[in-house]
């Protein structure tokens, strides 16, 4: 089986391109982060880098919506590319070919957020009201 879910931060502004066919693709970078015990007991972070390419419709939301920084999951699978290049070497790149991302942060987000929380703190507080009922014996089911 091949398949990819990772949970990373964009590294750079996603970049997007149109064919002459219509047909659009997009290029992200994410940085994968690690935190797991060291030998000391201290918490480590790694950090692992990794392309990603998506299409068509992805791609145009992927190119509009996300910015470097921008929190994202990707799910998808791996691919592996090989061409030579011009000296007649063989080249290869691995990468994620995302089939679905989906938007963990955005800056509309994080500002609605940030509005809710500032309402909230200039809301006057009001101590609890008392509230009385009244049970009639007949209706009491027990």
């Amino acid at each position: 089986m091949n398949s990819v879910h990772l949970i990373g931060n964009l590294t750079r502004e996603v970049e997007a391109k149109t064919f002459e066919s219509g047909a659009k693709v997009a290029k992200l970078s994410l940085a994968i982060n690690r935190y797991r015990k060291g030998a000391s007991g201290r918490t480590e972070n790694e950090t692992c880098f990794i392309e990603a390419e998506c299409w068509g419709r992805t791609a145009e939301t992927a190119s509009a919506f996300l910015k470097r920084g921008s929190k994202v999951a990707v799910s998808g699978f791996l691919k592996q590319e090989s061409w030579q290049d011009k000296n007649g070497n063989n080249r290869s790149r691995l990468f994620i070919f995302a089939e679905k991302i989906e938007f963990l942060s955005t800056k509309s987000n994080s500002n609605a957020r940030a509005q809710q929380s500032n309402a909230a703190q200039e809301l006057p507080h009001k101590p609890p009201q008392e509230i009385l009922v009244e049970f009639v014996e007949d209706e009491i089911p027990f």
